[in-house]
Protein backbone atom coordinates (compact mmCIF):
# COMPACT_ATOMS: atom_id res chain seq x y z
CA UNK A 1 0.00 0.00 0.00
CA UNK A 2 1.10 3.59 -0.87
CA UNK A 3 0.47 6.28 1.59
CA UNK A 4 1.02 9.88 0.78
CA UNK A 5 0.23 13.15 2.35
CA UNK A 6 -0.32 16.45 0.20
CA UNK A 7 -1.28 20.27 1.18
CA UNK A 8 -3.32 22.78 0.11
CA UNK A 9 -1.69 25.92 0.50
CA UNK A 10 -3.27 29.00 0.34
CA UNK A 11 -2.25 32.95 0.41
CA UNK A 12 -3.55 35.37 2.28
CA UNK A 13 -5.76 36.66 -1.05
CA UNK A 14 -6.90 33.30 -1.71
CA UNK A 15 -4.80 32.10 -4.09
CA UNK A 16 -3.35 27.89 -4.60
CA UNK A 17 0.48 27.34 -4.33
CA UNK A 18 1.30 24.51 -6.70
CA UNK A 19 4.35 22.57 -8.04
CA UNK A 20 5.76 21.31 -11.37
CA UNK A 21 7.88 18.95 -10.90
CA UNK A 22 10.85 19.11 -12.80
CA UNK A 23 10.32 17.45 -16.20
CA UNK A 24 6.58 17.24 -15.60
CA UNK A 25 4.04 19.28 -17.39
CA UNK A 26 1.32 18.98 -14.89
CA UNK A 27 1.06 21.46 -11.58
CA UNK A 28 0.16 19.23 -8.57
CA UNK A 29 -0.01 20.22 -4.32
CA UNK A 30 2.82 19.99 -2.34
CA UNK A 31 3.45 17.12 -0.65
CA UNK A 32 5.37 13.55 0.06
CA UNK A 33 4.74 9.76 0.19
CA UNK A 34 4.41 8.38 4.09
CA UNK A 35 8.00 6.34 5.16
CA UNK A 36 7.21 3.35 7.34
CA UNK A 37 6.62 4.71 10.75
CA UNK A 38 5.44 7.59 10.13
CA UNK A 39 2.07 9.57 10.84
CA UNK A 40 0.59 11.39 8.42
CA UNK A 41 1.33 14.48 10.50
CA UNK A 42 4.78 13.75 10.80
CA UNK A 43 5.21 13.39 6.62
CA UNK A 44 3.45 16.55 5.72
CA UNK A 45 5.50 18.53 7.91
CA UNK A 46 8.98 16.97 6.46
CA UNK A 47 7.78 16.74 3.28
CA UNK A 48 6.91 20.43 2.96
CA UNK A 49 10.41 21.04 5.33
CA UNK A 50 12.33 18.92 2.19
CA UNK A 51 10.46 20.21 -0.73
CA UNK A 52 10.43 23.90 -0.02
CA UNK A 53 12.52 24.62 3.30
CA UNK A 54 9.47 25.58 5.49
CA UNK A 55 8.21 24.60 8.71
CA UNK A 56 4.68 23.88 8.98
CA UNK A 57 2.97 23.77 12.44
CA UNK A 58 -0.30 25.39 11.82
CA UNK A 59 -2.83 23.38 9.00
CA UNK A 60 -6.02 21.53 9.05
CA UNK A 61 -7.24 17.84 7.80
CA UNK A 62 -9.02 18.44 4.94
CA UNK A 63 -9.70 14.74 3.77
CA UNK A 64 -8.60 10.97 3.56
CA UNK A 65 -8.52 9.48 0.04
CA UNK A 66 -8.94 6.18 -0.44
CA UNK A 67 -7.93 5.11 -3.92
CA UNK A 68 -7.66 1.19 -4.27
CA UNK A 69 -4.13 0.41 -2.72
CA UNK A 70 -3.18 3.97 -2.27
CA UNK A 71 -4.37 6.21 0.46
CA UNK A 72 -3.73 10.24 0.25
CA UNK A 73 -3.91 12.56 3.09
CA UNK A 74 -4.96 16.06 2.29
CA UNK A 75 -4.16 18.85 4.48
CA UNK A 76 -4.84 22.73 3.86
CA UNK A 77 -3.36 26.18 5.37
CA UNK A 78 -2.49 29.46 4.92
CA UNK A 79 1.16 29.65 3.71
CA UNK A 80 2.92 33.06 2.45
CA UNK A 81 6.30 32.17 0.18
CA UNK A 82 7.68 34.20 -2.64
CA UNK A 83 7.72 31.35 -5.26
CA UNK A 84 10.17 33.25 -7.33
CA UNK A 85 12.99 33.01 -4.43
CA UNK A 86 11.98 30.23 -2.22
CA UNK A 87 13.86 27.38 -2.89
CA UNK A 88 11.92 24.24 -4.34
CA UNK A 89 13.59 20.81 -4.59
CA UNK A 90 11.77 19.29 -7.55
CA UNK A 91 11.11 22.11 -9.85
CA UNK A 92 8.65 25.56 -9.73
CA UNK A 93 6.59 27.05 -7.50
CA UNK A 94 3.44 29.65 -8.02
CA UNK A 95 0.35 30.65 -6.79
CA UNK A 96 -2.91 30.82 -9.18
CA UNK A 97 -6.10 32.14 -8.75
CA UNK A 98 -9.11 30.19 -7.76
CA UNK A 99 -11.04 31.45 -10.80
CA UNK A 100 -8.20 30.05 -13.05
CA UNK A 101 -6.76 27.33 -11.14
CA UNK A 102 -8.86 24.62 -12.96
CA UNK A 103 -7.90 25.68 -15.76
CA UNK A 104 -4.21 24.91 -15.43
CA UNK A 105 -2.41 21.80 -16.40
CA UNK A 106 -3.18 19.95 -12.99
CA UNK A 107 -1.90 16.43 -11.81
CA UNK A 108 -5.90 14.28 -11.95
CA UNK A 109 -6.13 13.91 -8.64
CA UNK A 110 -5.19 17.54 -7.80
CA UNK A 111 -8.40 18.36 -9.81
CA UNK A 112 -10.19 15.97 -7.97
CA UNK A 113 -9.29 17.41 -4.66
CA UNK A 114 -9.60 20.97 -5.97
CA UNK A 115 -13.26 20.52 -6.83
CA UNK A 116 -14.16 18.68 -3.41
CA UNK A 117 -12.17 21.53 -1.32
CA UNK A 118 -14.36 24.18 -3.52
CA UNK A 119 -17.56 22.50 -3.11
CA UNK A 120 -16.53 22.02 0.84
CA UNK A 121 -16.07 25.86 0.91
CA UNK A 122 -18.93 26.97 -1.55
CA UNK A 123 -19.34 30.65 -1.49
CA UNK A 124 -16.90 30.70 1.24
CA UNK A 125 -13.38 33.28 1.07
CA UNK A 126 -10.96 31.49 1.95
CA UNK A 127 -9.28 34.30 4.80
CA UNK A 128 -7.10 33.40 7.62
CA UNK A 129 -10.03 33.41 9.79
CA UNK A 130 -11.77 30.25 8.27
CA UNK A 131 -8.77 28.72 9.96
CA UNK A 132 -9.39 29.40 13.71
Amino acid sequence: MNETAKLIAINKTGEFLLTQRDGEAEWGFLGTTIEEGESPQEAIERGIKEEINVNIALYLRFKKYLLGENTEHVYFMILEVDPLSTFCEHGLLDYFPKDEILEVDLELRSREILKDFFEKFHGSKIQPTLFK
